[in-house]
């Protein structure tokens, strides 16, 4: 009697079935999204970020336009901040990119400046005759920027050229030529000439500094009234 033969239960190696696929981590475990809807969430997500950095680009040119107008009677100075170098602007429009170019706009047409705190023999800082006579002067100063020599000013100037520079300079010009003159000289008898001397001194202080002396004219002189008879012409 032939022996009982073990009945085979492997599969033919031709047949076995391929194991199922792995998904990625992302696909897999509780509350998994399915591979077509994670692509559309990545794409959206994308398209959102490019959105917004665009409206954040269109809102800062809004806010900061590339092109700016130097207006009638001024020029520009545009510096780059990443190299320092500088430009100069005419009038009419320019172009200025933000965070990239600083500009700077200097009127060069005939500015006037006026001493107000000596005007008056009794004012804040009144002048001193010769004789060490407080009186007060009514001076009239006209000037203008050297438009080619505004890169320089921009360089070596403060921002206020006005307050710090030609008032200090008109000023310390007036005193030390009205202290040269008699109270008489400066009334009437060389009023035409402290003028004439005061636009010459005052022209040699400013134009290494690239302003340009139009005219100084010396108005009323107010004396202190004590002394002001016994000098009257």
């Amino acid at each position: 009697m032939e022996p009982a033969t073990e009945a085979r239960t492997d599969t033919p190696q031709g047949n076995v079935p391929p194991p199922p696929p792995s998904l990625p981590p992302s696909e897999t475990g509780p509350g998994a999204v399915p591979g077509g809807r994670a692509r559309v969430f990545r794409r959206t997500l994308r398209l959102v970020i490019v959105l917004g950095l665009l409206a954040s680009a269109v809102m800062a040119i809004l806010r900061h336009p590339p092109v700016i107008a130097i207006p009638p009677g001024s020029r520009g100075v545009r510096e780059n901040r990443w190299s320092g170098s500088l430009a100069l602007l005419p009038e009419g429009p320019a172009l200025r990119i933000p965070a990239l170019h600083g500009v700077t706009v200097y009127a060069v047409r005939t500015q006037i400046y006026q001493p107000s705190r000596s005007r008056t023999s009794q004012g804040e800082a009144p002048f001193k005759s010769f004789e060490g006579l407080g009186l007060g002067i009514e001076a009239t100063v006209q000037y203008a920027l050297a438009p080619e020599k505004l890169l320089e000013i921009h360089r070596n100037l403060p921002a206020n050229i006005p307050r710090d520079v030609v008032e200090p300079s008109v000023d310390a010009v007036l005193h030390q030529v009205l202290a040269r003159y008699g109270v008489r000289d400066i009334f009437s008898a060389k009023r035409a000439a402290v003028q004439q001397e005061v636009r010459e001194e005052l022209a040699r202080v400013l134009a290494p500094q690239g302003i340009v002396l139009k005219d100084v004219v010396i108005g009323n002189v107010d004396l202190m009234i004590s002394v002001r008879h016994p000098v009257a012409p």
